[in-house]
């Protein structure tokens, strides 16, 4: 566990991609948002739709990579072992998604009360992530930091032991299952049923609980990768 605690104080020791800039990113989008919808008139203000709070979930995503691009050898010199830091650096990325979930579930409690800080904006509880209750918002946030954090991680591994050779693989390789999923399901004229299908389920599993499960595939294979990963 020392080199567990070791690796979490050097993610620690870069706290300004980690906390400074992601949030200073979320203000200055907050700020753009504001000032674009208190422009508006009051008929269109209903009808606006802000996508702002992603800059949060991008710039984490950013993070998540430098941990395995840059923080990866310098701990590998230090003599870390590769099962300790990846322990230690997925403590991290939770310990960072918990925290951030309750500052933005914090912030949206008060978007509601505010009425949309006046101004009917919907910026941190945007259609489709907003949920009654602040245990359920909270673990939406809280989950998409996770997942953000797991596949970027992997992705960054798969970057670091294959070059980008392995990386533009890796992703015509995605893209070719997913299109092959679009032409079966146009093919047997089932987008029906699929839409109908994942609008239909809980929050609590289309939400939190399926992108956690590609979180824990994304970070299992991120950590197969690493085992084997050279400086």
């Amino acid at each position: 566990m020392t080199d567990v605690r070791t690796t979490m104080r050097l993610h620690l020791l870069t706290w300004k991609p980690a906390v400074a800039w992601p949030w200073g990113i979320l203000a200055a989008s907050f700020t753009i948002n504001l000032l674009v919808q208190r422009a508006l008139s009051p008929e269109f203000r209903e009808q606006s739709w802000s996508g702002g709070l992603t800059s949060i979930y991008a710039v984490v995503a950013v993070w998540a990579t430098a941990l395995i691009s840059q923080v990866f050898p310098f701990a590998l010199g230090l003599g870390i072992t590769r099962r300790d830091y990846a322990l230690g650096t997925a403590l991290t990325l939770v310990a960072q998604a918990v925290l951030f979930a309750l500052a933005l579930a914090g912030l949206q409690a008060v978007e509601q009360a505010s009425h949309g800080f006046g101004v009917g904006l919907a910026f941190f509880g945007p259609a489709g992530i907003r949920q009654d209750g602040v245990v359920l918002q909270t673990l939406v946030y809280a989950t998409g930091f996770v997942l953000v954090g797991a596949v970027m991680s992997a992705l960054a591994v798969v970057h670091h032991r294959w070059r980008t050779t392995g990386l533009f693989t890796l992703i015509m390789a995605l893209i070719l299952a997913g299109g092959a999923l679009i032409v079966l399901a146009t093919w047997r004229h089932a987008w029906g049923t699929v839409l109908d299908t994942v609008t239909g389920l809980p929050a609590l599993v289309s939400l939190v609980a399926a992108p956690l499960a590609v979180a824990v595939l994304a970070a299992g294979a991120g950590f197969a990768g690493l085992r084997r990963a050279t400086v």
